[in-house]
């Protein structure tokens, strides 16, 4: 069967990718990579100093090791930037995209590697962007890869619970607490939004259920309704974890240990039931203030119209007893909000809210 210039292309690409991947392990194992090392083993992650499923490197600092080293191989110019390892620069030359990062391999749900994710050294210059990710390239699409989907498509498809986090140490935290059983499949949005073409990719893998391990500050909360609205129509009932407020999964496995991210991950509730909870607690003295609790109706109302979960007479219910509202007043209002026109359902102005302390999620 002949290979068409596209598919050769691609290849090209995926082998490009992967004698990078070659090159960053090689690095991250050398002497001179004590810092990067450390710093996993200080996180918690010595093992994937070992042998691993993780495609997880170190790109060195300098302007052109990788391009230097992949030019060494036969791989030309045009198939390094095509792949996103280099960028031009003004002068007409080429440089490194990763230098001085930790680097993660994102892999399609075929198993190809599709491009990187690369966290820069601790304590980088102020303005140095934490993660930076491959750009567009033929292979890699942020709409449609996830880190973690190509190493856990099987385990999701023989009934792995799907957990969604928002960043690749993240991910491998959560993968710490399978040890041997293969019951949690993590995937990671690296910083992008979780898109419905994700949820549809997802649809036909997921056979359990779907957990969202979102940092539970203001970020990871607009981060969370994305995702609702994305998969809500793919993956039935996710289910959101009772992480410490302000604390990632990476961050809860150093504070609390595998039991105690263990814990949080299995204290469950619907997750559009824990981001209406979210914007209740934003609101002061509800009890006190009838016209604060109309205005919050009103924002939570918006709020469950995009996420586009259905079930509008169980929230109408809750938010009846929750609000001390009437069940008329509740139904119409959540009604209203879900047959109004999508550009009408933009985030309420919240400038004049005094916020609260959050409520834990279970």
């Amino acid at each position: 069967m002949n290979t068409t210039p596209s598919e050769l292309s691609r290849r090209e690409l995926v082998e490009a990718n992967e004698q990078a991947a070659h090159f960053f392990r090689s690095q991250l194992l050398a002497p001179s990579a004590t810092g990067p090392r450390s710093y996993l083993e200080s996180r918690g992650f010595a093992h994937l100093l070992q042998e691993s499923s993780w495609t997880v490197g170190f790109a060195p600092g300098g302007w052109t090791a990788v391009r230097d080293h992949l030019t060494r191989l036969g791989f030309p110019p045009e198939v390094l930037q095509s792949a996103g390892l280099t960028c031009a620069t003004r002068r007409g030359g080429a440089i490194d995209r990763f230098r001085e990062r930790l680097t993660f391999g994102i892999r399609d749900v075929d198993g190809n590697l599709a491009g990187f994710t690369a966290r820069c050294a601790p304590g980088a210059a102020q303005g140095v962007p934490k993660y930076l990710n491959t750009p567009h390239t033929a292979l890699y699409d942020k709409s449609s890869v996830l880190f973690g989907l190509g190493e856990q498509r099987a385990n999701l498809r023989a009934g792995a619970n799907l957990v969604l986090v928002e960043g690749p140490l993240d991910a491998l935290a959560v993968d710490l607490l399978n040890d041997g059983n293969r019951r949690l499949a993590p995937l990671a949005a690296c910083g992008t939004a979780v898109t419905t073409r994700h949820g549809e990719i997802l649809g036909r893998l997921v056979r359990s259920h779907v957990i969202v391990a979102f940092d539970r500050d203001p970020a990871g909360l607009k981060a969370a309704e994305r995702t609702c609205a994305a998969i809500s129509g793919h993956l039935r009932n996710p289910f959101a974890a009772a992480l410490p407020h302000h604390a990632d999964p990476a961050e809860t496995l150093v504070q609390e240990g595998p039991e105690g991210l263990s814990r949080c991950l299995t204290r469950l509730r619907p997750l559009a039931q824990a981001i209406v909870d979210e914007h209740l607690d934003a609101w002061p003295n509800l009890s006190e203030n009838a016209e604060a609790r109309v205005a919050c109706l009103r924002e939570v109302s918006r709020v469950l119209a995009r996420l586009g979960t259905g079930d509008i007479n169980t929230h109408a219910t809750r938010l009846t007893s929750v609000l001390g509202l009437g069940q008329g007043t509740v139904t119409r209002e959540l009604t209203d909000a879900v047959s109004a026109p999508p550009e009408s359902l933009a985030p309420a102005a919240t400038g004049r809210r005094q916020t609260t302390p959050v409520r834990h999620l279970a």
